[in-house]
């Protein structure tokens, strides 16, 4: 028998479907991945977590499993959040993330396919080198090119793609209609996040996309 989720599943994934047959960029260029960075493509919150633990031996800090919001300072006890809040804001962070298993491979597949990865972040207004660290953190771990192309912006709401690979809960800014579609990197802190999912290990990369390049390029 056909349970509800299962139709409200397949009810989602036809509404996707037929956004990227509908979208305003259809014919117009390759299918574009927005590709968000803290996260999806840098082992930020483990980083951040490892560094903070490193900088204050003693203070209990929370592991990223435990996060239930995206914005995880708000959450924390005021001592683990300041701890963590002053390395965040460290200059030369951002430059030496490592990278999320499995992001490096997903990219150079879709690119291979012939798409267009764009790689759209938010500088931290907070860390004085974070835009130029990742930037600069691009060109090492992926191609001048990838770095050359890349999106800082502080509102992904006016970025321009077929979908955005971002681990946030909702993305918003002040374009009520962006025309993108969010496709969610899983976390802990964005179970109810709305959209297709991508696994934290990228094992499902094209399992997700695949259909939606296809709809959107056909």
């Amino acid at each position: 028998m056909t349970g509800p989720a299962v139709l409200t599943r397949a009810a989602s994934e036809a509404a996707w479907l037929e956004r990227m047959r509908n979208h305003p960029m259809r014919g117009l260029m390759p299918f574009t991945v927005l590709m968000d960075m803290d996260g999806p493509t840098t082992h930020w919150y483990r980083y951040i977590v490892d560094e903070t633990k490193r900088r204050n031996p003693g203070l209990h800090v929370h592991e990223p499993h435990e996060h239930t919001s995206w914005k995880m300072l708000s959450e924390l006890p005021a001592d683990e959040a300041a701890a963590m809040n002053e390395v965040m804001s460290s200059p030369g962070l951002y430059r030496t993330m490592t990278a999320t298993p499995g992001a490096k491979e997903a990219i150079a597949g879709m690119l291979e396919l012939g798409w267009l990865v764009r790689f759209c972040s938010t500088a931290s207004l907070d860390n004085p080198t974070c835009a130029s660290d990742k930037l600069v953190w691009l060109e090492e771990e992926y191609s001048r090119d990838l770095a050359k192309t890349a999106i800082l912006t502080g509102d992904k709401t006016f970025a321009l793609g077929h979908v955005i690979v971002d681990d946030k809960d909702k993305i918003t800014g002040d374009n009520p209609n962006p025309v993108w579609l969010h496709t969610v990197f899983d976390a802990p802190y964005n179970q109810g996040a709305q959209g297709p999912r991508i696994a934290a290990d990228w094992s499902n990369w094209y399992e997700v996309l695949g259909p939606l390049a296809e709809a959107a390029t056909a």
